[in-house]
């Protein structure tokens, strides 16, 4: 009985490795539509990620002309706007480092920041 189950076993992963390998074989014919379709999926989620988080955070598209001028009017860059926090932290550092004598104002430049940021 148990050499019964032992070689049904075999059985089975033969039968198994079997599929396996016909799957595989078949499948290669559709490789590059395979690739295809995952680098156009690839694409849409990332162009959807990007209109959503413009949407949810309320981002502008740009103005696009034949012209050769390029203007940036009360822009900002999504990563500054999505963690201003740590930006302003970072900023704050930066000064601190340029000019010591900030620390007597720090208390006073931190608040006027965080209300022009809205926080």
């Amino acid at each position: 009985m148990e050499s019964k189950i032992l070689n049904a076993r075999d059985l089975i992963s033969d039968i198994e490795k079997d599929l396996y390998l016909k799957l595989c074989e078949e499948i290669s014919f559709y490789t590059k539509i395979i690739i295809s379709n995952a680098k156009t999926v690839g694409n849409l989620d990332s162009i959807l990620s990007l209109a959503n988080a413009s949407f949810k955070n309320g981002w502008s598209k740009p103005i696009v002309n034949d012209g050769v001028k390029i203007s940036f009017i009360e822009s900002s860059h999504p990563i500054i706007e999505s963690n201003k926090l740590t930006f302003l932290i970072l900023q704050i550092n930066y000064k601190y480092l340029i000019n010591i004598k900030m620390k007597k104002n720090l208390k006073k430049y931190i608040l006027n920041h965080l209300k022009k940021l809205g926080l």
